[in-house]
């Protein structure tokens, strides 16, 4: 078990960014068909950074090429399915005006202290 406690720096506001998470979920609306919908934003503070190259190496080498940024907050994130196999969609962090999808869970430290996550969110492709 963990020693040090840092999961107090993630609120403070010296170090700390003010953003909003939301949820995605799936309606089924006919044969074959779903919709994907989004969730009220849910105010969540953290501290976002862009992605170390440390980060980017834990990635596989597609991923590398797109805007990154890791995220560090004590809110529970969902991770994009990586096999297809799994059920559920990912979250979407909203940040400096952008849709950053959260694609990888780097640290999961939830049950160390007052717990945190470090994840990497990529960049939404935009809708043209």
């Amino acid at each position: 078990m963990a020693t040090i406690d840092v999961s107090k720096l993630i609120s403070n506001p010296l170090f700390s960014n003010a953003f909003q998470i939301v949820r995605q979920t799936v309606v089924y609306v006919g044969p074959g068909r779903f919709n994907t919908l989004d969730s009220s934003p849910i105010d969540v503070v953290g501290v976002i950074q862009p992605s170390t190259p440390n980060d980017l190496e834990r990635l596989p080498e597609g991923a590398k090429l797109h805007e990154n940024i890791t995220v560090y907050t004590k809110q529970p994130l969902s991770v994009e399915p990586q096999t297809g196999l799994e059920d559920g969609y990912t979250d979407i962090v909203l940040w400096d005006n952008k849709r950053w999808l959260v694609k990888y869970i780097i640290e999961n430290f939830l049950n160390y202290g007052s717990g945190w996550n470090k994840v990497i969110a990529t960049l939404e492709p935009s809708h043209v």
